[in-house]
């Protein structure tokens, strides 16, 4: 038995989602912004979480390079932040939930 949970949302209903998902994501980069002060890596932070913000605006302008740059910056940083022992669950977790949505907003647009 297969249950599939398809979701249709109206164009207006998409457009507020995917402003309300960037604004999650805008807000976690200015949080993240935060807690890198004063760290040895402060330059990088910097550097990936400014591309990261560049990848949520072309996101919310739908751009299929911006879910590709995203996704790359997040799988790098991650594995960076770990082999500096900087790693957490909790920064995972809402880029995640962002990488989810837009992949199924991509699905769902072609």
């Amino acid at each position: 038995m297969q249950i599939n949970f398809k979701l249709k949302f109206s164009k207006q209903e998409d457009s507020v989602l995917i402003a309300i998902v960037c604004l999650l994501g805008i807000i976690h980069s200015f949080m993240y912004i935060d807690t890198m002060k004063g760290s040895l890596f402060e330059e990088y932070y910097f550097i990936a979480t400014s591309i990261s913000l560049t990848c949520i605006i072309g996101l919310w302008r739908m751009k299929i390079w911006a879910f590709f740059t995203y996704l790359s910056v997040f799988i790098i940083n991650q594995f960076l932040l770990y082999l500096i022992n900087e790693w957490f669950l909790s920064q995972a977790i809402l880029p995640i939930i962002l990488l989810i949505f837009f992949i199924k907003i991509f699905e769902s647009k072609e």
